[in-house]
């Protein structure tokens, strides 16, 4: 509460028409009867007070968080200085304040790291004993320079959780300014009050950066068991179809009872491989662990969710998996065009690429087969860039005569297809070749999307439309066919 009474303090100087924004800023941090100088050294940082201030610079934002939202502050900053109160201060007056800031901080743009915690302690208040709290979520922020955190820990990591934030993929590099974060999670094991020190070892200013947690245990939760585990898991940047090491995963029961784990499972097991467990029978207060790879089949953004299937009060227990493919390159290759083709009898769409099924379709026999004029393009399996996946095509007949064809690319469908629809019949495992678009739709610099849409089992069997034109995937979903894919239902990706 230093931070909020000292920044109130500050906030009662006159707010000065701003002819200049550093300068004014000076005038707002310096003057009124209670000058913010009386808690906040700027220049040698030495207490929290400090460092939570320093987070201000060139950073209006934080300031006006401080005075309408933070928790730690709202409650004494918002009745003066918020949103239509007596003192309001204008987005210039905070943009001024954040400037001066910023020229004490950082002057001339150079400085040394200096790292800070928002909030800097927390108090999770009154949990009983064996039941945990919900998660709280810690900001952590480098100004001056870039930075970097090397390690994390808590000193009560039985009952002050390090439960997961982009802060535990150690070692974390962080811009000018940039921030990682951070959850914890109180689980107490006796009554009484609790504390723990989360402890960020750094590169700059304070190294290491402390965080103070306590709670308090309260009546015992009834008798159960309690599993509890890290939130997320990171993993560093790594290239393409090739697995990571091991990630070990902890998880912990916290109640009363002994915890049974049915089943673990991931989510995107070709991407995030789950490689083993010792999760069976877990006795109360003790631990079983998980190990996870990350083995990327696309550049970009991966993610995965791990699953954790038990009998006891947090079931399913969830960890969010997530990193990064890199390293393929979508350049060079032989590129191959994907002819469309349309049967009006059936309603059905197909493509392909083979030369020779090109050659025989729109004629007789084939002459139901008509082309579209529709095309777009891929990469031939024999000469096809590192970082692009084969197109799986399959075939099934056993819609009431109805024949019809599905088509899927390595790590988004084609292996899920195998496993769990035994009567689709792999025709072809690499059709073509493509690239993969990230989980939110977007494609690798200079290929564009391959809709895919589904016609919904319209005409008794099931087809797909594939194509890059953003006016024919609008007519199809007029026509009741359904987006399937990553985002707004991307299948692929084309090189154009």
């Amino acid at each position: 509460m230093l931070w909020a009474a000292a920044l109130a303090a500050m906030l009662l100087a006159p707010c000065a028409a701003a002819t200049d924004n550093v300068a004014n800023g000076n005038k707002l941090f310096n003057n009124g009867a209670a000058p913010c100088t009386q808690c906040h050294n700027l220049k040698s940082p030495k207490t929290d007070a400090d460092f939570a201030i320093r987070g201000a610079a060139n950073d209006p934002d934080l300031i006006a968080f401080a005075i309408n939202t933070n928790p730690d502050s709202v409650g004494e900053m918002r009745p003066l200085y918020g949103d239509g109160m007596p003192f309001e201060l204008s987005d210039s007056d905070l943009s001024d304040l954040a400037a001066y800031i910023g020229s004490v901080v950082n002057p001339g743009g150079g400085g040394s790291a200096t790292f800070s915690a928002s909030p800097s302690s927390f108090d999770f208040g009154t949990v009983g004993v064996h039941a945990q709290s919900a998660t709280k979520s810690f900001t952590i922020k480098v100004i001056g320079a870039a930075g970097s955190i090397s390690s994390v820990s808590s000193s009560n990591n039985v009952e002050f959780l390090l439960a997961g934030g982009t802060c535990l993929a150690t070692p974390v590099s962080l811009a000018q300014n940039g921030t990682c974060s951070l959850q914890v999670i109180f689980a107490p094991g006796v009554g009484g009050m609790r504390s723990s020190t989360i402890t960020l070892v750094d590169n700059g200013a304070p190294n290491p950066l402390s965080i103070s947690v306590s709670g308090t245990g309260g009546a015992s939760a009834p008798a159960q068991g309690n599993l509890t585990g890290p939130g997320s898991a990171v993993f560093a940047s790594q290239v393409l179809f090739t697995q990571s090491a091991p990630k070990t995963l902890t998880f912990r029961n916290n109640g009363t009872l002994p915890v049974s784990v049915v089943a673990l499972s991931s989510s995107n097991p070709a991407e995030f491989p789950l490689l083993g467990s010792s999760c069976g029978v877990v006795a109360a207060g003790a631990t079983c662990t998980a190990s996870v790879a990350f083995d990327p089949s696309a550049s970009g953004a991966r993610a995965a969710t791990l699953t954790i299937a038990n009998d006891g009060a947090t079931n399913p227990l969830s960890v969010q998996l997530s990193g990064t493919g890199a390293g393929g390159s979508t350049g060079g290759g032989t590129k191959v065009v994907v002819m469309e083709y349309y049967n009006a009898s059936l309603g059905h769409y197909f493509i392909t690429s083979n030369t020779d099924e090109i050659k025989l379709l729109g004629k007789p026999p084939f002459d139901a087969w008509q082309p579209t004029g529709l095309s777009f393009s891929a990469y031939a399996p024999a000469n096809a860039p590192t970082g692009t996946v084969g197109v799986c095509r399959f075939f099934n007949d056993h819609f009431l005569g109805v024949s019809t064809h599905f088509y899927a690319p390595h790590g988004l469908g084609c292996e899920q297809t195998i496993t769990a629809f035994p009567d689709w019949t792999l025709e072809d495992p690499q059709l073509f070749y493509a690239s993969l678009p990230d989980i939110a739709g977007n494609c690798p610099s200079g290929q564009i999307p391959v809709y895919r849409l589904f016609n919904n089992g319209m005409g008794g069997a099931p087809n797909h439309r594939f194509t890059t034109d953003p006016a024919v995937r609008s007519q199809m979903m007029a026509k009741g066919y359904s987006p399937e894919g990553y985002g707004v239902g991307v299948g692929w990706c084309a090189p154009q």
